[in-house]
């Protein structure tokens, strides 16, 4: 799936993007910056953009999980 890239610049994501590169829906990014799982920031238009930075923190989490599961 290609992914259009709509954010300010590559280090930071929108919702969707974010979602993309995790492979979950908006809504569960939504959810996760609501219980403070993954960190966001707000431009002057209101939009919300995720770091590169926490992609990557929550990507390895995720690498993690998987290996372990395998492991069993």
């Amino acid at each position: 799936m290609e992914m259009k890239i709509e954010s300010i610049n590559k280090n930071n994501l929108t919702i969707t993007e974010a979602g993309a590169y995790l492979a979950v829906s908006d809504m569960t990014i939504r959810r996760w910056i609501k219980l403070g799982k993954i960190k966001s920031k707000k431009s002057i238009n209101k939009r919300i953009f995720i770091p590169m930075t926490e992609i990557m923190r929550i990507f390895d989490i995720k690498i993690d999980e998987t290996e372990i599961q395998q492991a069993k």
